[in-house]
């Protein structure tokens, strides 16, 4: 089966990590092509090397280009694709994220059957236009949904499947860490995501500055935009200096769950992030707020707190309680976290991309 993957960036996001892990743990089973259409993005050097990869960028050649092939209703990444689906004889499509609207157009006109992966709640639809959002969920061959509220959701407004297939974390990576690391000398908290106002990273500071006596550690990317100075001013301004805030972490990502004390959710809106899962394989407690597969996360997992969004003053609360408690019990997290291990997910995901296949015959 010849699989083209279509992606936004193929950067350290939570859907676009998810994508990875899945893609090479059945690349010797399943031929994949990825194409990001915004950029080429820094996973690309992670994929395994039986796998193509194509990006989209945005220089000044391929801007001209694609003036002039709107006047023949086309863009140039209708060129790009349709040359990838020719070259690599494709089967079937996988659109990760609502966010690719702009290959919509190349989607109405291909006849190659395509799935399409939703990783977003609501505050995303907007950036989508009704009539495109009509098309991914009712004309694709399949919906795909990353927690069970977004499958009840879609259920009810789609006229096609949908399916439930978790999130996903590569053992692989976990199992290459030095056990015999310590953990923080003061109790820390790890905060994990783009910094966005969406992911709470404007709340970092103000919960670091009622908790003095723990350490707080954000790891993750940025646009680079104003919220980001505003935060990193605030900390400079009040002197948090139990606040730190670190940049997109690779070789080192993991080693920080594995010293850390616990998780700080600080999302106002998430579908069901892979962080959870994460934290959950290094055995820590996770506070948050109920910003939406959290809340089916806490039901699972036991050592979780969750209160109601923006409630800082309980969220404190339940850190304390978190922090003093002397009877945390994981005995049945490697039970649990096995189920979102890449290597059985993604035998589901194989399965619903080759029922779409058998639907096109």
């Amino acid at each position: 089966m010849n699989v083209l993957c279509i992606t936004p960036f193929f950067s350290r996001t939570g859907s676009e990590i998810n994508l990875l892990n899945l893609i090479n743990a059945q690349s010797n089973n399943v031929n994949f092509t990825v194409y990001s259409s915004f950029s080429k993005g820094s996973l690309c050097s992670e994929l395994d090397k039986n796998v193509n990869y194509y990006s989209h960028t945005n220089s000044l050649f391929n801007r001209i280009s694609n003036k002039v092939l709107e006047i023949f209703s086309s863009s140039i990444y209708e060129l790009q694709l349709n040359r990838i689906l020719k070259k690599h004889k494709i089967d079937v499509i996988y659109v990760n994220t609502i966010i690719n609207s702009h290959i919509i157009p190349f989607l109405r006109k291909t006849k190659i059957p395509f799935v399409i992966h939703v990783h977003e709640l609501e505050s995303f639809y907007e950036i989508v236009s009704k009539d495109n959002f009509n098309f991914i969920v009712n004309q694709s061959k399949g919906v795909i949904v990353c927690s069970k509220q977004l499958e009840e959701k879609f259920a009810a407004i789609s006229s096609n499947k949908v399916y439930y297939l978790p999130e996903t974390f590569n053992s692989r990576n976990t199992n290459l860490l030095d056990n015999s690391q310590s953990k923080f000398d003061k109790f820390t908290w790890i905060c994990s995501g783009q910094k966005s106002y969406r992911k709470g990273f404007d709340l970092f500071p103000k919960i670091a500055k009622l908790l003095p006596e723990d350490d707080f550690i954000w790891l993750g990317g940025s646009a680079n935009t104003g919220l980001d100075f505003m935060v990193e001013e605030t900390i400079k301004s009040e002197n948090l200096k139990n606040c730190k805030i670190l940049g997109e972490q690779k070789d080192e990502y993991y080693s920080y769950f594995n010293k850390a004390h616990g998780f700080l959710l600080l999302s106002r809106e998430d579908p069901y992030p892979l962080v959870m899962i994460e934290a959950a394989n290094f055995k820590l407690p996770v506070v948050g707020f109920k910003s939406g597969g959290f809340v089916e996360f806490c039901e699972m997992f036991s050592n979780t707190k969750c209160v109601e969004v923006g409630d800082l003053s309980d969220l404190v609360i339940k850190m304390k309680e978190v922090k003093g408690s002397h009877n945390l019990n994981f005995s049945t997290y490697p039970d649990l976290v096995k189920s979102y291990d890449s290597k059985i997910v993604s035998e589901s995901f194989i399965e619903i991309l080759k029922s779409v296949v058998f639907q096109k015959k």
